[in-house]
C-alpha cells in the first residue's frame, strides 16, 4: 500500500488532531516507534492511514 502512515489519536476515524509518526516500512511481524515527549496514555487508538487516497487502513485501540 503506497503512502502508509502511522498515527496517535483519541479519534480513530481521523486524522486530524492526530499526532503523526511516520510512514510505515515494515509490513510484516514487530515493528517499534521512538515516540519522544509522548506518553502512552496521551493517546487511545494506533491509526493506520493512506495519506495518498485519504483513507483509513485501520486502527486499534490502545489498552493498558
Amino acid at each position: 500500500l503506497p503512502g502508509l502512515y502511522v498515527y496517535l489519536t483519541n479519534n480513530p476515524n481521523t486524522t486530524t488532531n492526530a499526532l503523526e509518526i511516520g510512514d510505515v516500512k515494515v509490513f510484516s511481524g514487530e515493528h517499534t516507534y521512538a515516540i519522544p515527549n509522548t506518553g502512552i496514555n496521551d493517546f487511545n487508538y494506533l491509526l493506520y492511514f493512506c495519506k495518498p487516497f485519504n483513507v483509513k487502513v485501520g486502527d486499534a485501540e490502545i489498552s493498558n
